[in-house]
């Protein structure tokens, strides 16, 4: 029997959440804060979580990821604190992954977003479940449709070109240049789609919340 592939998950905490009019990873949803929630998630569900951060976020780690310290003890959780988080996802993203390079042999990296909590337990597990590959790039899908959602995970050979992402440049444009090697999973989770840009979106998550839980 083969072992099993080791992926890391990087989760994207570094924007400044313009749109939003404040910090929105500490809005509550529930009791949570809204990147609590989504980090919590993908912990039910991943061996291994590294959150990209702002360096001005080494102050208020507690207020961000209350069971974080515990967490960090357990050596599950992993912070990274990108340096020019200004410059866009792009750069967040980057480092984020030279990270995870040099502290694991990861075989895949999954790729998430802090704002987006409705992902289903369920739509993770089969994301990390299917038969990874070097080449692979595997991400969700609403069922009859083809544009993919969050979070996607990309294979071992796809580190290098994750690092050499910049500004607010994506992983999109890697998934479209290697489309043949792209693995559409269909779900039935609307979650896939759906961050958190504004307060409305906040109450749009509060109404469909039990759609999103499993």
């Amino acid at each position: 029997m083969s072992a099993k592939p080791c992926v890391i998950t990087l989760v994207l905490a570094a924007g400044d959440s313009i749109r939003f009019g404040a910090d929105k990873r500490q809005t509550k949803i529930g009791r949570d804060g809204l990147l609590h929630l989504t980090v919590k998630k993908y912990l039910d569900c991943c061996e291994h979580i590294v959150v990209a951060l702002k360096k001005s976020d080494q102050n208020k780690l507690i207020q961000l990821l209350p069971q974080g310290l515990k967490l960090r003890e357990q050596n599950r959780l992993h912070y990274y604190f990108v340096r020019n988080a200004s410059h866009g996802m792009g750069v967040s993203l980057a480092e984020g992954v030279t990270y995870i390079k040099q502290h694991f042999s990861a075989d895949a990296i999954l790729i998430a977003l802090g704002d987006m909590p409705g992902v289903k337990n369920c739509t993770i597990k089969q994301l990390i479940g299917t038969d990874i590959k070097p080449d692979s790039i595997i991400g969700p899908v609403i069922i009859n449709q083809q544009r993919i959602g969050h979070p996607v995970l990309f294979g071992r050979n796809h580190i290098h070109a994750l690092q050499a992402l910049h500004g607010d440049i994506g992983a999109r444009h890697i998934i479209k240049k290697n489309k043949d090697e792209v693995i559409r999973i269909e779900v039935d989770d609307i979650g896939i789609y759906a961050d958190i840009d504004t307060p409305q979106d906040i109450l749009d998550h509060k109404t469909h919340a039990k759609k999103w839980t499993l």
